[in-house]
């Protein structure tokens, strides 16, 4: 008897959506919020290449996919046959009815009796057509038990498009994601015999997506990489740089720039050569002043705040000369001769590495932006987007509180909650409860459901999908005040249970320090998924 597990089959129609089902379905507005004005369609404007073409950006598809849907009296678990001619005439429909959970069939033209028997078989009841000659349309109607409706000019794809760039976009809410079943039923080639109704689900076009979204960035980068060699200058700022993205462009031998600096004061560190992570003061500018947050550690490294003084920065001096620029100084808390000394805090956290070099024996610094002190989270490595941490804590701990104190027979109370997501491909989330009750037994009475639940909550009040949404299974860690359990994916990276939110007496994080505290499990987080 063979003991080798099958595969994952993928999810039941009544499951859940998978993460990457999740990703399809909410591809349009993510693009749409990450890339706004990049080009997703090129529509041509009649059946001939020389008749020209018009591009619909990410966010225009976003709006006509809006506007099309709510004009669309269907819901979840409805078949609609799409018959147009040219193909993408009704491309728009097409991303609407999915949007809405309906299952979307094409048929050949060719097997017209045939093809109204597959949409007899799949219940379908609305065909939709455009560019489809009347003797066709007028044969089908005498055999289809449904409603034909032909598309109206005005609703084809291009027109559409040329519509949307003469109008304010939609505003209209992105309906919730809702599984097709199955998301597409097409025909068969026929090239071996009578064509056949193929019913293709959303969970096979996510098979291998990761993968394959991977290998795109990376050939994407190859296929350009002659002409980024060739660019005089090639300069990373205003975002941070990864390990991974760092190591394709040395891979590729592609020579950039990653410069970090303030508007209000230019540039203050930058990295030339590889790793470009690591960064060091720029040259012909003095050097921040350092401030240790913490000790060094057995490798010499450490945590630092970086601060600059007006006497080091003649853009900074000007700037609070003419008061172009709000800025707040404040002393110096550092000891050495700039102790007291006014000075802006970049309110950014850096780990301070020592890097030694067998042909210099002379040992170097160089600094690797870990996070903020600040409540603002700036996703990086691939990710896009900026949250409120504060608003997004405050929502989380709104919603625990409703549901593990309404009954009042919970043991545990919420303690603390810290977002995370600085530098990183997707946020992730720690939650700290205390136990209300002496003794508390670890193991039992664990609202994890409804902290799962909450965390699910707050990502739908707040609108983050993507890479901002927290995942409440794969980057959501629960831990307890006193040490009793730990519970989430990747907890075993973690030094036993003892790893706990350091909080102020206010019971906000302390988000620096928590960054050093869970960074064995924040670097291990699986981002396949996004």
């Amino acid at each position: 008897m063979s003991t080798t597990a099958l595969p994952y089959s993928g999810p039941g129609d009544n499951d859940s959506l998978t993460e990457d089902e999740l990703r399809l379905l909410l591809a349009i507005p993510h693009a749409a919020e990450s890339t706004p004005d990049a080009t997703l369609l090129r529509l041509s404007l009649g059946r001939d290449p020389s008749m020209g073409w018009i591009d619909a950006t990410c966010a225009e598809t976003r709006s006509i996919v809006r506007q099309t849907r709510s004009k669309l009296p269907v819901g979840p678990g409805t078949t609609i046959c799409i018959m147009d001619q040219p193909k993408f005439h009704g491309i728009f429909h097409l991303f609407a009815f999915w949007a809405l959970g309906c299952t979307v069939q094409y048929i050949s033209p060719v097997y017209p009796t045939r093809g109204i028997k597959e949409l007899h078989e799949s219940g379908c009841k609305v065909m939709l057509y455009s560019g489809i000659d009347d003797e066709w349309i007028n044969a089908s109607k005498k055999q289809f038990n449904g409603v034909t409706i032909q598309l109206p000019k005005e609703e084809r794809a291009d027109q559409l498009v040329k519509s949307e760039k003469h109008r304010q976009a939609s505003t209209l809410p992105w309906p919730v994601p809702q599984r097709p079943t199955p998301a597409l039923i097409v025909q068969s080639s026929g090239t071996t015999g009578y064509p056949k109704p193929v019913r293709l689900s959303l969970y096979s076009y996510t098979i291998r997506l990761t993968q394959t979204c991977q290998s795109y960035l990376r050939a994407t980068y190859e296929a350009h990489a002659e002409f980024f060699r060739s660019l005089y200058s090639f300069s990373f700022t205003g975002s941070t740089m990864n390990n991974a993205l760092s190591r394709v462009f040395e891979e590729l031998e592609i020579a950039i720039v990653n410069l970090y600096g303030l508007s209000e004061i230019g540039r203050v560190l930058y990295a030339a050569k590889p790793p470009y992570t690591h960064l060091r003061p720029c040259y012909g500018v003095p050097p921040p002043l350092v401030y240790p947050i913490s000790d060094y550690d057995a490798e010499g490294s450490r945590y630092v705040e970086l601060w600059i003084t007006p006497t080091r920065s003649p853009n900074l001096a000007h700037c609070l000369v003419y008061g172009s620029v709000p800025i707040k100084l404040e002393p110096f808390p550092g000891d050495g001769p700039h102790k007291g000394e006014l000075a802006l805090n970049l309110e950014d956290i850096f780990q301070e590495v020592p890097i030694k070099n067998v042909s210099d024996p002379a040992t170097k610094t160089a600094y690797i932006h870990v996070g903020r002190h600040t409540d603002g989270i700036r996703l990086g490595e691939g990710g896009f987007g900026n949250i409120d941490g504060g608003l997004y804590e405050a929502t989380v701990e709104s919603e625990v509180n409703a549901r593990i104190g309404r009954s009042g027979n919970c043991p545990w109370t919420l303690d603390g909650v810290q977002l995370f997501g600085n530098n990183m491909t997707c946020t992730a989330l720690v939650i700290q409860l205390r136990p209300n009750q002496t003794p508390v037994d670890g193991c039992k009475d664990l609202p994890i459901h409804e902290l799962h639940e909450s965390v699910e909550q707050a990502n739908i009040s707040l609108g983050l999908t993507g890479c901002k949404r927290v995942h409440p299974e794969k980057r959501t860690l629960i831990v307890s005040s006193d040490g009793t359990f730990m519970h989430g994916e990747g907890s075993e990276r973690l030094p036993g249970s003892s790893t706990l939110l350091s909080l102020t007496h206010k019971r906000t994080p302390k988000r620096w320090e928590n960054v050093c505290r869970f960074k064995p499990w924040l670097d291990g987080l699986d981002f396949s998924d996004i």
